[in-house]
């Protein structure tokens, strides 16, 4: 009968050194007020380790709770529901310490001055005008930005479409620790006065304007269309599209390219098939201007009318 009990008594003592050493992994919960820099809250943010293998503590550590609070805001975190989170993939592991966390998102504030200056920086470089025909004013300010905690980088995104003059609107991107947060847009108005050319006669439409026709003078062209003319220059082989008065400020949209031939014109037409070409005759059915594409009606027995691409030559190349 002793020999039984002393038994018995031995399974005991067994059973409970296994029951001790059989204990999982546990995560306690932090007892202090935790602070976090992103905008999400892990596991490991609010919470230490004991008896994890590396694989499993490594899981454990990434474990996604919830969304943390506006920067500058806490939010709690209960035992409880650290729990759930982790029955559902960690079998065996307690969750011990207080029963609730608070998690403060940390703050950092960026003052509108800096996103002005990172906005009017941009401007200042990429735009065409010299600085000094140039008045920049500042609409709205933006607001002061409250940012999670970390390394903040202001930079404008690339836009095509800022006109750099009238009002403009400079989208500034804000990234904190390398990641996108938001975009700020900033309102800009910009004055510009610039070296326009004026006509100082009256033309009518497809006339030449010789450099002795027109003046340069200074004009707030804020409000004006983008293809000013700037230097006679540039007109050397145009013709006005429509009658042009005296005084008007001249844009490259009231010109077109002079015609290599009128409508009517016997033009040469030369096709192309690989590397032999055939020359032909015909007449033009429009007027042709350098890349332009034209209608021919050759000249022959047949009336035959073709369409080609006007050559800096003057004939009509069609390539088959």
């Amino acid at each position: 009968m002793f020999k039984i009990k002393k038994f018995f008594s031995i399974v005991f003592l067994i059973f409970l050194a296994f029951c001790a050493f059989a204990e999982g992994p546990v995560v306690s919960l932090k007892e202090a007020t935790v602070t976090v820099a992103t905008d999400k809250i892990y596991l490991v943010d609010i919470a230490d380790f004991f008896g994890f293998d590396e694989a499993m503590l490594a899981k454990a550590k990434g474990l996604y709770i919830k969304r943390a609070a506006m920067p500058g805001y806490t939010i709690i975190v209960t035992k409880e529901y650290v729990y759930n989170k982790m029955v559902k993939g960690f079998r065996g592991v307690s969750v011990e310490g207080p029963n609730q966390v608070e998690v403060l998102t940390g703050k950092k504030e960026i003052p509108s001055e800096a996103i002005l200056k990172t906005a009017l920086e941009y401007i200042n470089s990429n735009m065409t005008w010299p600085k000094e025909n140039v008045e920049i004013t500042n609409g709205q300010l933006p607001p002061d930005l409250k940012l999670t905690d970390g390394t903040v980088t202001l930079r404008v995104r690339e836009d095509n479409t800022i006109k750099y003059k009238g009002n403009v609107i400079v989208p500034v991107e804000v990234f904190v620790n390398g990641k996108s947060e938001k975009i700020q847009p900033v309102s800009l108005f910009m004055k510009v006065q610039a070296d326009c050319l004026i006509s100082t006669a009256d033309f009518d439409r497809g006339m030449v304007i010789s450099e002795t026709a027109v003046k340069v003078e200074k004009k707030d062209i804020t409000y004006m269309p983008e293809d000013i003319v700037t230097s006679a220059s540039e007109l050397g082989n145009m013709v006005t599209k429509r009658g042009v008065g005296k005084g008007t400020v001249l844009l490259r949209s009231m010109f077109e390219i002079t015609p290599l031939f009128k409508r009517g014109d016997k033009v040469s037409v030369v096709v192309k098939i690989k590397s032999v070409s055939i020359e032909a005759s015909g007449i033009a059915m429009a007027d042709g201007r350098q890349g332009e594409r034209v209608d021919v009606k050759l000249i022959g027995k047949k009336s035959v009318t073709v369409q080609g691409k006007v050559a800096p030559s003057g004939a009509v190349i069609i390539e088959k």
